[in-house]
């Protein structure tokens, strides 16, 4: 029997053959997949400490002396009134002066009043007038400062009866009132003397207001 391949199977195996080696080098430099790049893993910030809010300073109204309304409408102590102290509203107050008495004591707020500082905090210095009723008019120096928020009368003097008061400030810490006073031998009717008075308010009277009394005292 005759064994040998045709010529055309020969060429067949051999084309078969050659496809088989060409495709082995292309699907070799066939690109190979791109990896994902890594995921970063998320990052932390570190925790910033917020500082604590300062503490509150002192509002301009805190630091502010009275006011020419709260003045008028302040309680000052008063050594003419029965209570012993003088509620103003609207610059005055007025009692009987004795129980039953048509005849009035008045106390009022001068036009006389002076903003500054005083013992190291802002205040005011005013001049109160009282006509306990008779014949004389008396003057005293009151300061008043700004307590919570409140006016406080805390410290007086007195300076005199039927004075004339010029003017009132102050100045480097210190109360100034330019007025007439008595001499010695001055009469009490017309005191001639014009001397402005340098007051040092810690050395004037300080004060603590008397408690009200009650009605049935």
């Amino acid at each position: 029997m005759n064994t040998r391949k045709s010529p055309v199977n020969q060429w067949h195996s051999i084309g078969l053959l050659l496809a088989l080696l060409l495709s082995l080098p292309l699907a070799s430099c066939a690109p190979s997949p791109t990896p994902e790049p890594p995921t970063a893993a998320p990052t932390t910030e570190p925790e910033v400490a917020t500082p604590s809010p300062p503490p509150p300073t002192p509002t301009t109204e805190s630091l502010s002396p009275p006011t020419l309304e709260e003045l008028q409408n302040a309680e000052y102590e008063s050594e003419w009134t029965q209570e012993g102290t003088a509620p103003l509203a609207d610059g005055e107050y007025r009692e009987p002066a004795a129980p039953g008495s048509a005849t009035e004591t008045a106390v009022m707020l001068t036009d006389h009043i002076a903003f500054g500082e005083l013992d190291g905090q802002p205040a005011a210095a005013v001049v109160l007038v009282t006509d306990p009723g008779g014949s004389g008019t008396f003057y005293d120096l009151a300061v008043v400062v700004n307590q919570d928020g409140q006016p406080v009368h805390v410290a007086t003097q007195n300076l005199g009866d039927r004075v004339k008061i010029f003017s009132l400030s102050i100045e480097n810490e210190e109360i100034v009132v330019d007025m007439i006073a008595h001499g010695p031998d001055d009469p009490m009717c017309c005191p001639p003397r014009r001397s402005p008075r340098r007051i040092d308010s810690k050395k004037m009277s300080c004060l603590t207001l008397s408690p009200k009394k009650s009605p049935s005292a």
